[in-house]
């Protein structure tokens, strides 16, 4: 019994070391998230994965928190499919009358480009723990 524990303790260890991260847990939006966006309570879900991820309002707008100007924005999208802070300050504006558009996501290439630095960040720090 104590020989089958360990042989499969000892394929499991060598499996998570090996083998390159390629699933993703999805983001649980039953949890709401409570943020102060200048003075003004903000109710944000997740979104997303460990690869790509963010948050939306209530009513499906993707945000983003804006460093520079120390508040939550409506998100934009570059042509680069990266997702950028946008102008207008969530609560300040109506979404609908400027055409924002709902759901706004990474573009396919940034969640592979994404991916692929975590997978090989993941795979570098497991071969130098077993130099």
């Amino acid at each position: 019994m104590r020989t089958v524990s360990f042989k499969l303790a000892a394929f499991l260890f060598v499996l998570t070391v090996t083998i390159p991260v390629d699933f993703a847990i999805p983001a649980n939006r039953n949890f709401e998230y409570k943020f102060d966006n200048e003075g003004k309570e903000l109710i944000l879900h997740k979104w997303g994965d460990e690869f790509a991820h963010g948050y939306e309002t209530l009513e499906c707008y993707t945000v983003i928190f804006d460093k520079l100007k120390n508040r939550w924005v409506y998100a934009s999208k570059g042509e680069d499919g990266i997702l950028y802070p946008s102008l207008f300050t969530v609560g300040e504006v109506d979404p609908e009358t400027l055409k924002i558009e709902k759901h706004i996501r990474f573009s396919s290439d940034v969640v592979k480009a994404r991916k692929k630095l975590i997978n090989s960040k993941y795979k570098n720090s497991n071969t130098s723990k077993r130099k």
